[in-house]
Order: structure tokens, then C-alpha cells, then sequence
């Protein structure tokens, strides 16, 4: 009965491991898509102070 419920907290533990690694996986491809069209701005705004480059 004990290992059964050693068990169970084990798995509880990995599966609270394996969620919060994927939200941080998640908030680091918004992050990386945000600074995308960050880029994507200032190459626009850059372009249309300098449109003859």
C-alpha cells in the first residue's frame, strides 16, 4: 500500500515537471515570435525612412 502510494506521488511529481516544462517551452517560442515581429517592425519602419536602400 505504501509503494502504491509512492507510486502515485512520484507520477504526480513528473507530470507537475513535465507541465511546467512545457509552458516554459511555450513562453520561450512567444518570446521568440515576439521579438520576430519586432524585428519584422524595425526592418518596416527603417525601410520607410530609407526607402532608397
Amino acid at each position: 500500500m505504501l509503494a502504491g502510494a509512492s507510486l502515485d506521488g512520484e507520477r504526480a511529481e513528473d507530470l507537475k515537471k513535465r507541465e511546467e516544462e512545457e509552458e516554459e517551452e511555450e513562453a520561450g517560442e512567444a518570446e521568440e515570435k515576439e521579438e520576430e515581429e519586432e524585428v519584422k517592425r524595425d526592418k518596416q519602419a527603417t525601410q520607410e525612412l530609407r526607402p532608397d536602400e
